[in-house]
Parts: C-alpha cells; sequence; structure tokens
C-alpha cells in the first residue's frame, strides 16, 4: 500500500542524495532500521527534524528514567 507524505525541499534533497539507486521508501526503512539497531533516534531526527535537540534530550532522559523503576521494581 502506498502513501503520500509531504516533505520538504530540503528533506527531499537530502533523501535524493542518500537513497542512491534505490527507491525513497527502501532509503527511508534503512534510516529507520538504523536508527532501531543503534538504538538512537537522532538518525532520523537529523533527516527529518521532528524532534528539536531539547525534545530529544527530555525524552531520552525520561525513557532512562522510566527504565532504571521499572528495572528496580523487578528485583
Amino acid at each position: 500500500m502506498s502513501r503520500v507524505i509531504v516533505i520538504s525541499d530540503k528533506v527531499y534533497a537530502d533523501l535524493q542524495k542518500i537513497k542512491k539507486n534505490e527507491s525513497f521508501s527502501k532509503a527511508i526503512e534503512a534510516l529507520i532500521e538504523s536508527s532501531a539497531s543503534k538504538g538512537d533516534i537522532a538518525v532520523i531526527e537529523r533527516f527529518f527534524g521532528v524532534l528539536s535537540k531539547e525534545n530529544s534530550s527530555a525524552w531520552k532522559k525520561e525513557i532512562n528514567r522510566s527504565r532504571k523503576s521499572f528495572g528496580s521494581s523487578r528485583l
């Protein structure tokens, strides 16, 4: 199934540069997989600008706090 998305000209140009001979879907999928495997949203954030650095940092701190809290409650 295909979906229509709207991206800025800059994001389009960035994706065009990194996609080489593959489709945009494959390029985006590779970025997502790379991010997930590294556990770092910065890869996607750099290209899409979904989160500001401040929001990203706040989310990471909250996630780490929650993980620590969850981990200690299981002991």
